[in-house]
């Protein structure tokens, strides 16, 4: 974000990024700060992707509508499931430009087609995008690579929240996908032109004095 984006020149297809942050160690916090800051530099849809679990993509969901305020309009997969396409003309197509939309879907196959639905309807192609997808090394990744290895691709499909992210991705060309989780070496580790390799990563620093994560909770011998 210290080079603010213009809006003029398209952002490069499959420009990925990592967020790493420990256990507990304030990833969340951070990920809002970066909507702050990239809503403050002309990104207007921001799209946020969690893991499937209902409790926890509400939960994720209320954090950013809570402390993002006086910015874009926050809705999640609940608001467009019943109608992807009057939802898109009628709540997402109006703020889309102006006052910036965030869309929260939980990574469920179902919940993903209809977000791809709101995009196409909503035409934000050319609107610059931020794609956060939480905990990306659970079911972004293509699962089926194995089975492709021994079988070849043209015999087994690409697994679905992969294909189906690949598709959103593609639909919102001009977007930056941010990765984010305390675990990423699957992602680190994948092949250099893989989308989901990240480009550059930013670390969080270490947690303060009063940090309670994994080294706690996970000790030797820890009761």
């Amino acid at each position: 974000m210290s080079q603010p984006y213009k809006g003029q020149d398209p952002i490069p297809n499959g420009t990925t990024g990592l967020i790493y942050g420990r256990v507990q160690s304030g990833k969340t916090n951070t990920t809002i700060a970066t909507l702050a800051l990239a809503h403050e530099h002309n990104f207007r849809c921001f799209i946020i992707l969690t893991s499937d679990n209902t409790w926890l993509g509400k939960q994720t969901a209320n954090r950013f509508n809570n402390l993002v305020q006086g910015g874009p309009v926050f809705f999640d997969w609940e608001a467009w499931k019943k109608d992807p396409d009057s939802f898109a003309e009628t709540k997402v197509a109006p703020y889309i430009k102006d006052t910036g939309v965030v869309l929260v879907s939980t990574k469920n196959g179902h919940h993903l087609d209809n977000l791809l639905k709101v995009l196409k309807t909503a035409k934000v192609r050319g609107v610059p995008t931020l794609i956060f997808d939480d905990e990306a090394d659970n079911a972004s990744l293509n699962t089926n690579e194995s089975k492709q290895s021994k079988k070849g691709k043209d015999d087994v499909d690409d697994s679905k929240i992969f294909e189906t992210i690949g598709k959103i991705r593609q639909e919102v060309a001009n977007h930056i996908y941010i990765q984010i989780t305390a675990t990423p070496q699957s992602l680190l580790l994948q092949s250099l032109p893989h989308p989901c390799k990240p480009k550059f990563c930013a670390a969080l620093p270490e947690p303060g004095d009063s940090y309670m994560g994994g080294e706690l909770f996970f000790a030797e011998k820890s009761k």
